[in-house]
């Protein structure tokens, strides 16, 4: 059911509702064909004089007096393929549609990018965007541009880094903690200890602890 609208009352010009449904139907007979199959037209608005009119020019049947202007017609309807389309604005819908959907590939292959790059090069860690764009052949302003336009900045992913591969380091015997700290790039151990109780809320001792106890 297709209904008009906001309610009007019984007393509104029965036009508004009468051309309404011709527009709604013409659509509908281009986009599906002349000989789609709609059930009945319903108007609030009493039989006019002229009522023998509606049916042959609304190509259903009309009735009047109702509670509501409506459409009638299967709900299949709405899953049939369209057959009055139109070339023309539906190539330029999917030339939109391809353009975004490269746009954000582009942009999701970009962090992906960065991130293992940052990981397989813990060197970079140390660096700035500078010594990252030209890892990755881009521009720093370029590189700073496109990661704002998805929502990331090179310190924000940077930062996720070193917390992955802390903990991945601290869950194991190995290095101790102040070469962990150094191959991440922190300036200091204090430095690192600040960074991890964020990331955390224990300190890189304490959770190595506790990884070892559980493993």
């Amino acid at each position: 059911v297709l209904e008009l609208g906001a309610p009007m009352s019984r007393d509104t010009r029965p036009w508004h509702a009468e051309m309404f449904f011709a527009s709604i139907m013409k659509f509908v007979r281009t986009l599906l064909g002349e000989d789609v199959m709609l059930d009945e037209l319903r108007f609030r608005h009493a039989r006019p004089d002229y009522a023998e009119r509606y049916a042959p020019f609304f190509g259903v049947p009309v009735t009047f007096g109702q509670s509501r202007d409506a459409l009638l017609f299967d709900p299949a309807l709405l899953d049939e393929p369209l057959e009055g389309d139109y070339p023309a604005l539906h190539s330029q819908a999917e030339f939109l549609v391809r353009q975004r959907m490269a746009r954000l590939h582009r942009r999701e292959a970009l962090t992906g990018r960065v991130r293992r790059v940052l990981a397989d090069n813990p060197a970079l860690l140390r660096g700035g965007l500078e010594e990252l764009a030209a890892a990755l052949a881009l521009g720093p302003r370029t590189l700073q541009r496109r990661l704002r336009a998805e929502g990331q900045s090179f310190a924000g992913l940077k930062d996720d880094v070193r917390r992955e591969r802390a903990l991945a380091l601290l869950a194991r015997a190995g290095d101790d903690i102040e070469a962990i700290s150094e191959g991440l790039g922190f300036s200091d151990r204090r430095s690192f200890t600040r960074a991890f109780r964020r990331w955390t809320g224990s300190t890189p001792r304490r959770y190595r602890r506790d990884s070892l106890r559980a493993g």
